[in-house]
Formats: C-alpha cells, sequence, structure tokens
C-alpha cells in the first residue's frame, strides 16, 4: 500500500503546481486591476490584501485585535487559527501575516499526503492515490491554501481524524488510532464550524467492529466520536460568557451579504435547477455548480466506503443549506470526497490528463478573479 513517503512524493508535484498557478494569478491581477475597463464591484475592496485578503483579512485582524476589534460578522471564524497566529506571530502584524500564510501552506502539503493515503486505504492503487492529491491542490477553489485560510489545518485534521480512525478492529494500533483521530476531530472542531461534521463519518467507523470491541476500545471512539463536538465547545461557552449568545459564531451567517437564513436544501436545489432551465446562472454563477454536485453523489456511494459517502451527503446538505451560496465551491471541495470521486471516475489516462488541465486552469481563472475583487473565495 506505500508509505508515508510515498504519499508525499504523490502531494508534491500539485503543491508545487497549486503555489506557481496562485502567485502567476496574483501578478495577473495585480496588472489587471488598475486596468480594468469598468468600476470594480464593491467587494474588490477584501481583495486587496493580496494572500492575505477575504477570509484571511478577517483572521489576520483577529489575531491582532480579537474579537472585539472586528465587526459582529467575524464571530463566524473559529479561534483555533488567528490564536494560534497571534502566539506564533508575537501579536505583530508582520509576524502574524507570515504565520497565516506558514500555517496555510505547510499544511496544505498534509492535505495531499493525507488524500494520497485515503485512496490507498480505501483500496485505490498508486495511480489513484496520485491523480487525487494532486487534483486536491489543484482545483479550482484550492488556491485558498496558498493563502492565510484555515482550510489547510481544517481538511488535515478531517483526514486525518478519518485515516487514524481506519486502524483495523482488533489490531494492536487500534488504540493509538482511535486516540489519534479524537485529537484530530477536536482540531477540527476548533477550526471551521462545520467542523464538526467530522463526527459523521468518525461514528460510521465506530460502529464497525463495536460488538467484539473490548470496553477501553469502546470508550475510545466514544470520545473520538465526541472529538469535533468537544472542539467546538469552548468557542460556543465562550460566545455565551461575552456575548450572552452561545449559537452566535452560527448565527451571525444570516447577516446581510452572508449565508442568509437556512434553506431546505431540496428546495435549493430545486431553485437551481429551475434557474438553470429558464436560461439563468443563478447568484454568481453559483447554481451552475449545484446539479454538478448532486449528481457527483452517485458515483460516491459507489465507490467509497459509507462514511466518506455519508460525509458527502452531509458536507452538501450544509453547504446547499443556505439561502446565499458564496463560497459554495469552497465548501464543496473542502469535504474532499467530490474530488476523490473526480479523481476515480477520470483515473484513465486521457481523461486524467484532461482533469487536471482544466482544474489547472479553473484554479487560474478563479483566483485571478478573487484577486481582482470578483469571486468571493
Amino acid at each position: 500500500m506505500g508509505g508515508w513517503r510515498d504519499d508525499l512524493r504523490a502531494a508534491l508535484p500539485g503543491w508545487v503546481a497549486a503555489r506557481v498557478i496562485t502567485l502567476a494569478a496574483l501578478a495577473l491581477a495585480a496588472l489587471l486591476r488598475p486596468r480594468w475597463p469598468v468600476a470594480l464591484p464593491g467587494t474588490a475592496r477584501f481583495a486587496e490584501g493580496g494572500l492575505l485578503g477575504w477570509d484571511a483579512d478577517w483572521y489576520r485582524r483577529i489575531a491582532l485585535h480579537g474579537y472585539d476589534g472586528v465587526p459582529e460578522q467575524g464571530l463566524r471564524f473559529f479561534p483555533l487559527l488567528p490564536e494560534v497566529a497571534r502566539v506564533i506571530g508575537f501579536g505583530t502584524s508582520l509576524g502574524v501575516g507570515i504565520t497565516l500564510l506558514v500555517l496555510a501552506n505547510g499544511p496544505a502539503l498534509g492535505v495531499g499526503a493525507l488524500v494520497s493515503r485515503l485512496v490507498r486505504v480505501e483500496g485505490g492503487d498508486d495511480h489513484l492515490a496520485r491523480l487525487a492529491a494532486t487534483l486536491v491542490a489543484v482545483a479550482p477553489p484550492a488556491f485558498v491554501l496558498v493563502m492565510g485560510y484555515t482550510e489547510a489545518i481544517a481538511i488535515c485534521a478531517l483526514l486525518g481524524a478519518i485515516v487514524a480512525a481506519r486502524a483495523a478492529p482488533g489490531s494492536s494500533g487500534e488504540a493509538r488510532g482511535w486516540i489519534l483521530a479524537g485529537a484530530c476531530g477536536l482540531i477540527a472542531g476548533m477550526a471551521r464550524p462545520t467542523g464538526v461534521l467530522a463526527a459523521v463519518p468518525l461514528a460510521l467507523l465506530a460502529l464497525d467492529g463495536l460488538r467484539t470491541a473490548t470496553w477501553g476500545i469502546r470508550a475510545l471512539r466514544l470520545v473520538a466520536v465526541a472529538g469535533p463536538a468537544l472542539g467546538t465547545t469552548p468557542y460556543l461557552l465562550w460566545a455565551q460568557l461575552d456575548r450572552g449568545d452561545w449559537y452566535a459564531p452560527y448565527r451571525v451567517q444570516s447577516l446581510p451579504g452572508l449565508r442568509g437564513d437556512f434553506v431546505d436544501p431540496f428546495s435549493r436545489v430545486a431553485r437551481a435547477v429551475t434557474t438553470i432551465l429558464g436560461g439563468g446562472v443563478g447568484e454568481k454563477g453559483h447554481d451552475l455548480v449545484v446539479p454538478v454536485a448532486v449528481a457527483l453523489l452517485v458515483p460516491a456511494v459507489r465507490r467509497w466506503s459509507k462514511p466518506l459517502a455519508a460525509l458527502a451527503v452531509v458536507s452538501l446538505a450544509a453547504a446547499l443549506s443556505a439561502e446565499h451560496l458564496g463560497s459554495f465551491e469552497r465548501y464543496l471541495w473542502a469535504s474532499v470526497v467530490p474530488v476523490l470521486t473526480v479523481a476515480w471516475m477520470c483515473r484513465g489516462p486521457l481523461a486524467s490528463r484532461i482533469a487536471l488541465t482544466t482544474a489547472g486552469v479553473g484554479m487560474a481563472v478563479l483566483a485571478t478573479l478573487a484577486f481582482v475583487g470578483y469571486y468571493v473565495p
């Protein structure tokens, strides 16, 4: 099945390519902005920070000034990344900025390696592992792994939890695997609002061989499944004590300009399909991606294990349960399973080249639009 060195080697080409593409897009955007023929949108100001723009700027400001130093909608950014950046960056603007980029780009290599490992654990061969590791790095929304975003840490935690929990039941390393899975789940819960979804695949993995497991292993499995929720709890407790509303980090998503009110995912899919059939593209083109995302669930359920299939379903449901689909592509990609599914469907020699080329071009386009200010990453 290969070792971790093989996984790192599988991840490296995509990691390098993503940084070349993103930096080229950043340079192109810098040339285009002053020459843009029409007035840039109001969101263009969020792109001015480059690799530290958009969400990265929120993390930077939270690290420097705390949650009291940013508007209320800043509560939606969970504290793990800004707190670590504040400590390592010595609370200085330069130090925090550099730390954010290091904390994004370093773990980004781990994302590719863990994808490679997961594919091998799921029965994939070396070619599929390399393809998936490269594709997850150069997928169109993946340029955020080069920016000061929390996605790299969050995805590493999610995949690390799943891979660790896949230790063979009854093996000598099972206890160690579940301890590591719990630790990764804890980090996932601390990193992003959707980190709690890691509990879904962990719960299904915990049920495997539960009857024959010792009571000690059962206890470790239970703690691991609770890990994502335990990771989220301290921040929600702080919100209750400081803001009088434990649900505030989630509630602020309904503020104007963000995700909006909760929407039934089925109704959201129907609305997207109706818009497309009517000749429209929907809100900033996001509706065009919705049918593709739903269609990918079919091969995902067929090819991958139940825990991964369940992760794909709940992640898509969470992404679709919003009135506005801003950053929908990023949420879809960050659940990883859709990328694995595309890699599996395009595993042939010609198809894999087409998939990688298309992904790279898509990344260049989206990154350029984001750095100009037209696309919300």
